[in-house]
């Protein structure tokens, strides 16, 4: 991917996770070329770190609570980033990692009704505003409370069946050590030879810095 930052160019490098990539390598680290450095983080301390990653789910909920479904828009760019999610690429069934109150999820199915989606998040008042929402389904769609850090992914998302796994704007919200146990619990309900599609921050773009 060539972006342009502050009027310089740098690169990133990614490659397409398969589930045949993660069972040899969990998730390597993104590399970057770039000419315009990289500001370190002041830093946060390990009490605050595990404290708010031991009640990230409930402070979500509060999120939710406050929110409702006004905050974040709905993902249309997704069908144009993301080809595989068309009827044209034959995938028939997707999980998503981080779905919310279901602004990946619905706007895909608008498109696409002939895919069927599973969704978890930790935070259940998302699920319950999720289910709400007027455009749900439950033939096409089955959202749940999991959180796939402490959790394995429940038995009703049946192992080796899942063509596409979404994770949008989820793993910069996660320790690095984590991202590979969700890594894992990912590959073992994927099917061979099923994609894992992330969007997510780069390092030091517009909007993380903001």
């Amino acid at each position: 991917i060539n972006a342009e930052y502050g009027g310089q160019n740098f690169k990133i490098h990614m490659r397409v996770l398969t589930r045949k990539t993660l069972s040899k390598s969990i998730f390597r680290p993104i590399t970057m070329d770039t000419s315009y450095g990289y500001h370190q983080p002041t830093g946060v301390s390990k009490f605050w770190r595990e404290k708010y990653e031991k009640l990230s789910s409930k402070y979500w909920d509060k999120f939710y609570v406050r929110n409702k479904t006004n905050f974040f828009k709905d993902r249309h760019w997704l069908l144009r980033e993301f080809h595989e999610f068309g009827s044209d690429y034959g995938a028939k069934t997707v999980l998503e990692v981080g779905c919310g109150v279901g602004n990946t999820i619905l706007p895909i199915l608008t498109v696409n009704p002939n895919l069927f989606f599973y969704g978890l998040d930790f935070s259940r008042e998302a699920i319950s505003l999720f289910k709400s929402h007027p455009k749900f389904d439950p033939k096409q769609c089955h959202p749940f409370v999991c959180d796939p850090i402490k959790e394995d992914i429940p038995d009703l998302v049946p192992r080796g069946t899942i063509d596409l796994c979404a994770i949008i704007f989820v793993l910069s919200a996660m320790e690095p050590e984590n991202i590979k146990i969700v890594a894992k619990k990912i590959w073992e309900v994927l099917k061979v030879g099923g994609l894992v599609l992330i969007r997510d921050y780069a390092v030091d773009d517009f909007a993380q810095s903001k």
